[in-house]
């Protein structure tokens, strides 16, 4: 799996993104080809190589010219939403490019207090933040970047001059595009952290931490324009290999506790919730109040899946009230090998973690199945389809 790891120790801004994937290997033509898609106009894109602190980086340029003099034309959000849908861009890079500008759309609603369509942002920001934007997209995608993990945002310090006045580092927009993503203040008097940065990493980062394990393969930096005295003002973006195979993702656990229903309407309500795409679900038996035996009904499912399960319940058990919180799953590479026994074949799952086979088990269906049609103990069969299974593990 190919990990990108965003160092923003510096912070991060929309070109420095896109210098940073450039000198990991991102060809610049491709890139100028690929905004060019969208149609825009009076703008024009240059690269070049710069020495930041000691740091050899690479510098993205984009000068724009506005329609209006001193740059007052506004553009809606809702324009620049469709401008980018209907772009001849393939789909992954336009999928991620409308969620990050529609993450920076929401914030500017709610500093400004009215809904995302009215959002409208002045015309040179707007051509920079899409070219920024759909330029990292691009380039996040060219590179076959598979997870992204970063750093916490220094976010700078001071103040910053926006149209409505003085404000503090960092800006009203940021604060909110930054909302539960992890940041600080070093101390530096500048903004380090821009709109349109906080925007795209708050987006694409799939985790916040430091360096993960992984095998580095190339390092790329991409440079801002600030002096920041002894610190380099470059992006770092490390792209590697991860060495581990657990796989990590977010699920939600959704529970309720039961004590005023007849038990033998369990067994349909967990067949119910398999059926509804739950990936487990299980009872455990509880003493609630009043000391009233009751059963504590657990689901494990995706986030996108937890309305379905909140209908099932809510619907097919007495309950009032159903509780939900996220829980992270860390999980075995997994493969389905089929193997012959004397009764039939019967489907093997290979757990794998880092390229070895660990573990075989028998898919207990298929030797259910086998059991019935054969006349067979199902333990028996269970036993020669693990034993096969056990031979794929030494190769």
């Amino acid at each position: 799996m190919t990990l990108a790891y965003f160092d923003c120790f510096s912070g991060i801004s929309g070109d420095m993104t896109l210098g940073a994937l450039l000198d990991l290997g991102v060809d610049f033509k491709y890139m100028e080809q690929e905004i060019g898609k969208l149609g825009l106009t009076n703008y024009k894109l240059s690269s070049k190589n710069v020495v930041n602190r000691g740091i050899s980086a690479t510098q993205m340029n984009i000068e724009i010219e506005s329609s209006e003099p001193k740059g007052h034309k506004h553009v809606h959000y809702t324009s620049i939403k469709k401008r980018i849908e209907d772009s001849n861009l393939d789909d992954r890079p336009k999928k991620l490019a409308l969620e990050i500008f529609h993450r920076i759309a929401v914030a500017e609603g709610g500093v400004h207090g009215i809904s995302t369509d009215k959002i409208s942002f002045h015309e040179i920001g707007a051509t920079d933040s899409i070219i920024d934007i759909v330029g990292a997209s691009v380039g996040i995608t060219q590179l076959g970047v598979d997870r992204i993990v970063s750093s916490p945002v220094d976010t700078g310090g001071g103040t910053v001059e926006i149209v409505h006045g003085t404000y503090p580092i960092p800006g009203p927009a940021t604060v909110l595009l930054l909302k539960d993503f992890p940041a600080y203040a070093s101390g530096i008097q500048q903004e380090l952290t821009t709109p349109t940065g906080a925007a795209i990493i708050s987006t694409v980062a799939d985790q916040v931490g430091s360096l993960p394990l992984m095998k580095i393969q190339k390092v790329g930096y991409g440079a801002g324009t600030r002096d920041l005295g002894r610190r380099p003002n470059v992006l770092r973006v490390i792209l590697g290999e991860e060495v581990s195979t657990l796989r990590e993702e977010t699920l939600m656990i959704v529970e309720t506790n039961i004590d005023d229903m007849n038990p033998e309407f369990y067994q349909p309500l967990m067949e119910r919730l398999l059926r509804g795409g739950v990936l487990d679900v299980y009872l455990t038996p509880v003493l609630m109040k009043k000391n009233r035996p009751g059963q504590l009904i657990s689901v494990l499912t995706s986030k996108t899946n937890e309305s379905v399960v909140l209908d099932i319940l809510f619907r097919e058990t007495t309950t009032f009230g159903v509780r939900s919180y996220e829980v992270n799953r860390r999980c075995l590479d997994r493969e389905i090998k089929s193997v012959n026994t004397r009764y039939g074949d019967v489907r093997v799952k290979i757990g794998t973690l880092d390229g070895q086979k660990l573990k075989a088990t028998p898919e207990y269906e298929d030797c259910r199945k086998l059991a019935e049609e054969t006349g067979q103990p199902i333990y028996e069969i269970y036993q020669a389809a693990l034993e096969s299974g056990l031979k794929l593990l030494s190769k």
